[in-house]
């Protein structure tokens, strides 16, 4: 199984995901276990609370204010000022805690699996002495303690916690919201979530999430190099197939290019097959072919990507010309106008 595949399917990941600098944290504390690590990462989404706190504070302040020049301001000021904060835009404290809180969830997700997937990764070994289960990241750890034990059974609660729950969170949390002020509500709290989705799909992002966690759980828990392919190219194959059918997306550029990454990440596991043992073909020329193939159409991929940005940058500043335009033109109307006025005052002076 080359190397390159796995980098292909990597690069996304590493664009959503954050890691603690590990080694320099072991530099500087070398008291600091792979276990602390772990619960490091476990808590850290305990940052959402006070990014909502400072949130909530900003929009309390209206902005910074001095606490003297907000007395002086009526409550209706107040609350104009509010809804122009452009972090918070009016959002009451329940809404920022939630917003806050869900967007620590959302980005930290990935991160948060793969630690938990990380954990339960064990490689067998054999010394001499008979089969040896060590733990993947840190050699140091014997699989079968009980210490180790402890630490793993307490990861099969984060993965039922974050893993299943964060997904569900969402569902939950934005239909209480849904029934308490309608769907703009709803759109205006997670418009991180929602926003480029149709709204009788705002929710897909949260499967999108759900497919991490599967592709993760496979990778970590299947040991099989053949089974783990073809694993996730069912689950590709049936997401190619959602997909199609449903066209979540607003735009259908954005469709067309979420339906082509699919598929080119369906085509890249069925090229991955003939290089999976116990079955790999050892052929240089065989395994050279596949790998420039693979990153040939994982290349092609990106460029449709960079030719859709540029388009859509060649638009924007296009517009961005219009309007200048247009604002010049209405200058300029205005400012003959006045010199009519002028011309017609003057001629009454006369």
């Amino acid at each position: 199984f080359p190397i390159v595949v796995a980098e292909v399917f990597q690069i996304g990941g590493s664009m959503t995901t954050f890691a603690f600098p590990v080694a320099g944290l072991q530099c500087i504390l070398p008291g600091v276990t792979t276990y602390q690590i772990f619960y490091m990462y476990m808590v850290s989404p305990a940052v959402g609370f006070i990014i909502a706190f400072l949130f909530w504070r900003y929009n309390r302040s209206l902005g910074c204010m001095h606490q003297g020049e907000r007395e002086k301001l009526h409550a209706d000021e107040q609350s104009k000022l509010r809804r122009k904060l452009w972090l918070t835009r009016g959002r009451r404290g329940p809404q920022i805690l939630i917003l806050c809180i869900n967007i620590t969830f959302y980005f930290l997700y990935p991160t948060l699996v793969s630690q938990v997937a990380e954990i339960n990764s064990c490689r067998t070994f054999d010394f001499g002495y008979g089969p040896q289960q060590l733990l993947g990241s840190d050699f140091s750890i014997d699989c079968s303690s009980t210490e180790y034990q402890n630490v793993r059974y307490t990861s099969f609660i984060f993965i039922l916690v974050y893993g299943v729950g964060i997904p569900t969170g969402i569902w939950l949390i934005g239909t209480f919201l849904h029934l308490k002020g309608g769907t703009q509500l709803e759109l205006d709290t997670f418009a991180y979530l929602m926003s480029g989705y149709r709204v009788r799909f705002r929710y897909w992002e949260t499967l999108i999430m759900i497919r991490k966690l599967v592709i993760i759980m496979i990778m970590t828990f299947v040991q099989n190099r053949r089974t783990q392919i073809y694993a996730n190219m069912w689950i590709m194959y049936g997401l190619l197939a959602l997909q199609t059918l449903c066209q979540p997306l607003d735009s259908r550029i954005s469709n067309y290019l979420e339906a082509i990454t699919l598929l080119c990440m369906t085509l890249t596991l069925s090229l991955a097959l003939p290089l999976a043992p116990p079955t790999m073909d050892s052929s240089p020329t065989v395994v050279s072919a596949l790998v420039v193939i693979i990153l040939s159409l994982n290349s092609l991929l990106l460029a449709g990507y960079g030719f859709v940005l540029y388009r859509g940058f060649r638009e924007v500043v296009t517009l961005m010309r219009k309007e200048a335009e247009s604002r010049r033109e209405r200058r300029y109307k205005q400012k003959a106008k006045r010199e009519i006025l002028s011309r017609s005052l003057q001629r009454l002076n006369t």
